[in-house]
């Protein structure tokens, strides 16, 4: 039996968004590298995520896999990595960062529940505002602020694209620094 994009993307919206909740109650652990697998299943499908690397350098692998069938129906990759360095430079704090990617693909996540519950035909798993924060010194001075951004063209059956996420400091140099970056590509084989 095919799954429809719709079945399909909230499935995922639904686990992701589960795995994301659990992962950033533990962020500060996540600077010790190795592998972590997560599982979920219901409704049929069984989403499982293996993650390699640190909060600052990762690959994941999301596989979904239908019961009764041996062989995945969605795979989806995403490499990302976190520039230490930059963030280093500018005295920011990575958990930081990563709070803005989780509320960033929420917000998405979100929109995209919206569009399929109002019956629109066009939605996308990726479907993330540009959006931003404003940064802080030991939570106290603001210092600057965080600018959230993607670009990934997505049809369930391929996409591919990047997610950003720059620091932007107050006052007369406002150039954006690159702080986190992540490649995302992913395919349908049902």
């Amino acid at each position: 039996m095919e799954i429809d994009d719709k079945t399909l993307t909230l499935f995922l919206i639904d686990c992701m968004q589960q795995v994301f909740e659990r992962s950033q109650k533990a962020t500060d652990k996540h600077m010790i590298p190795g592998t972590v697998q997560r599982g979920l299943k219901h409704h049929g499908f069984t989403y499982l995520e293996i993650i390699t690397g640190t909060i600052a350098a990762s690959s994941i692998d999301i596989i979904i896999y239908q019961d009764g069938r041996t062989t995945p129906i969605f795979k989806m990759n995403i490499n990302a990595k976190m520039y230490t360095d930059a963030l280093q430079q500018n005295d920011l704090v990575y958990t930081d960062a990563h709070h803005l990617l989780f509320a960033a693909r929420i917000e998405g996540f979100m929109r995209t529940r919206a569009k399929i519950s109002a019956g629109e035909k066009k939605f996308s798993l990726f479907e993330i505002p540009r959006l931003e924060q404003i940064a802080f010194k030991d939570n106290q001075q603001r210092i600057g602020r965080y600018i959230y951004e993607e670009s990934v063209d997505d049809t369930l059956d391929f996409f591919g694209g990047v997610e950003e996420i720059y620091f932007q400091k107050d006052g007369y140099n406002k150039t954006k620094v690159l702080i986190y970056r992540s490649q995302i590509q992913g395919l349908r084989f049902a």
